[in-house]
């Protein structure tokens, strides 16, 4: 069910929590790569202004020799600290005239493209966090998934490059096990994976059993859900798991409203505060941006 703050009739009526609350589920329904990454708003303490998230260094199994005590190997436990250092505000000012004269109830309009607007800052700082991909490493072959397109004159896409970026994550350990590997793509990579041959249209298998469709998701191909957005650049396509980038809320999206009498108007404002991290070096993504660089 769409939430849709224009159903009030009078929002002066209304508490700033019950606002606050219907600019959070539109937040969540139209934040369309939210769901793509990790979220840790649960973990977010009060009076933090960020969270410690630990990541393991690799384990390796050793060979038991009967009646030999087997060496215990070192456990090395780093950090990604994700900041809690986005803080976002819309404000808008509607002055009385043209309040009074609008043929629409012009506030419920306003805070609900503000919250729109919300979503889409927080989808923007996530798609720059989904491109913050491991590159310039000692090992070019593993490290190296900043990427040109196979076809570097023209930058169309084609199954080499997603077999590419496929491979990329396999040996960074991703196993392609579950739904949670996406493909983000623009409107004009769109147009391309269309006339893939082996890309599988949305409509074709979303049946009960499966994942349920994400807001943009077009299809799927060798294992990755294939979303579009108009924040890419054309030439934009980030492969990634889920754990590329932790996401993580610390104030809920916030409505107030103040008076001002000297210019005879309301103002309304919506503000948030969150935070966005690439994970683990980047390791989780692979990004092609006609470049390589």
């Amino acid at each position: 069910m769409a939430h849709d703050p224009t159903g009030y009739s009078d929002i002066s009526s209304i508490s700033r929590e019950l606002v606050s609350a219907e600019i959070q589920a539109v937040l969540k329904e139209e934040a369309q790569l939210l769901p793509t990454v990790m979220d840790y708003t649960g973990q977010v303490a009060p009076g933090a202004d960020s969270i410690k998230l630990p990541r393991l260094e690799a384990l390796a199994a050793g060979d038991k020799t009967q009646g030999q005590d087997t060496e215990a190997q070192v456990m090395t436990v780093a950090n990604d600290i994700l900041n809690l250092d986005k803080h976002k505000q819309i404000l808008v000012e509607i002055e009385d005239k043209a309040r009074i004269q609008s043929a629409v109830n012009l506030e419920a309009e306003v805070i609900k493209e503000q919250a729109r607007e919300m979503a889409l800052q927080i989808d923007r700082d996530i798609f720059f966090a989904l491109k913050g991909v491991s590159h310039g490493g000692e090992s070019p072959a593993l490290d190296d998934q900043l990427l040109d397109y196979s076809n570097a004159s023209t930058n169309v896409i084609s199954l080499d490059d997603i077999v590419v970026a496929r491979e990329k994550l396999r040996k960074q350990k991703f196993k392609f096990r579950d739904d949670n590997y996406f493909m983000l793509i623009s409107p004009e990579k769109e147009r391309e994976m269309l006339q893939i041959s082996s890309f599988i249209k949305s409509n074709e298998y979303g049946l009960p059993g499966n994942a349920p469709l994400i807001q943009g998701e077009i299809g799927r191909v060798f294992g990755f859900r294939v979303l579009v957005s108009t924040i890419c650049a054309d030439d934009d396509a980030v492969f990634y798991h889920k754990s590329h980038v932790g996401f993580a809320m610390q104030s809920a999206a916030k409505f107030e409203r103040d008076r001002n009498l000297r210019n005879l108007s309301d103002q309304l404002a919506v503000s948030s505060l969150y935070g966005v991290k690439t994970l683990r070096g980047g390791i989780g993504g692979v990004y092609y941006n006609g470049t390589g660089s």
